[in-house]
C-alpha cells in the first residue's frame, strides 16, 4: 500500500469497515534458530529479540534465514569505521519486509496491543478512591 502507514484502529475514524479478504495458510511458525556468528552485542541483541516480539509467529524457516543474513550486514555497518548511509537505508528496507517495523505491521492490518500494566499500589485511581473513603468515613 503506497504513502503513509494507516493509524491503528482506536484512531480511526472510519464507520464502514471495509471487507478483508484473509487467505489462511495452513503451518506452524518456524522457530529461531542459532544465529550462529560472531557479531556485535548490539546486533546478537536484535537477533535475539526477534523471537520475542509478535512479528515471530509469522516467522518461517526462509525468513530466519534472512534475519540472519540482515543480523550479518548489521554487523558489518556496526563495526565499519565508516559505516554507509546506503547501507544502513538498504538495512532499513529489508527489517521492515521481517515486519520489525511498526508501519508495516500496521499496513498488513497487524495492530500490537500493549500488555496491561498490573496496577500499583501507589496509583493515582487507588489515591483518589483512599482519598474519598476517608473524606466520608471521617
Amino acid at each position: 500500500m503506497p504513502g503513509p502507514a494507516p493509524k491503528r484502529s482506536d484512531q480511526r475514524r472510519r464507520r464502514n469497515k471495509p471487507a478483508i479478504d484473509i487467505s489462511k495458510v495452513e503451518g506452524a511458525a518456524a522457530s529461531q534458530p542459532e544465529l550462529g556468528l560472531e557479531v556485535h552485542p548490539l546486533v546478537a541483541d536484535w537477533y535475539a529479540a526477534l523471537d520475542e516480539g509478535p512479528e515471530a509467529q509469522f516467522y518461517t524457516p526462509a525468513m530466519w534465514q534472512r534475519a540472519r543474513i540482515v543480523a550479518r550486514m548489521l554487523d558489518g555497518v556496526i563495526t565499519a569505521g565508516r559505516p554507509s548511509s546506503q547501507m544502513y537505508a538498504a538495512l532499513q528496507a529489508d527489517m521492515k519486509s521481517l515486519l520489525v517495523d511498526a508501519g508495516e505491521l500496521r499496513r498488513l492490518g497487524i495492530e500490537v496491543q500493549a500488555a496491561e500494566a498490573q496496577p500499583e499500589g501507589n496509583n493515582v485511581i487507588d489515591w483518589a478512591a483512599r482519598v474519598a473513603s476517608t473524606s466520608t468515613g471521617a
